[in-house]
């Protein structure tokens, strides 16, 4: 009962956190049928937001979930900073990503947020991880990593 409670307190600290910021667009992208690192994942997520961010002309900023439960995919919440990303279409994203199949949708609430949340698995810190993107822009809605106590190990900020 413990268990599930703090499961529970830690997904709905998640989905605040998702919620509080402005995001656009919720994409998924899978990475077939391979398991990749971290590191790599994350080197990959972070150059499809770049692509994204210099084909729309505008900063990119967010968070994504790279998940390694069933198969390994991740979810990411994007935003524009100058321009809005609500136009963005899969094809475009389809030509940036090359790892897999990928599924963007334009029209997001705080559902998108909770459905992120639900992709951290407490009980499986090995099978998750939080990356952020463009943090520099993050920080202007006062995410401040010394405040996020209990998710730091898994912040890796981008510069940008």
């Amino acid at each position: 009962m413990k268990e599930q409670r703090m499961r529970n307190d830690l997904q709905e600290g998640y989905r605040q956190l998702f919620k509080f910021y402005p995001h656009e667009v919720m994409i998924t992208v899978h990475f077939g049928n391979r398991v990749i690192q971290n590191e790599t994942a994350y080197k990959f997520l972070k150059e499809l937001v770049n692509k994204i961010a210099k084909a729309r002309r505008t900063q990119v900023a967010g968070f994504g979930i790279y998940n390694l439960l069933k198969t390994s995919h991740a979810h990411l919440l994007l935003y524009g900073k100058t321009r809005t990303l609500n136009a963005l279409l899969k094809s475009e994203v389809d030509r940036f990503w090359r790892y897999g199949s990928v599924d963007v949708k334009t029209e997001v609430d705080s559902g998108a947020a909770f459905y992120l949340a639900l992709n951290t698995t407490p009980n499986c810190y090995e099978k998750f991880e939080l990356f952020f993107f463009n943090m520099r822009v993050l920080k202007k809605y006062r995410l401040y990593i010394k405040n996020l106590h209990g998710i730091s190990r898994q912040m890796k900020p981008v510069k940008g």
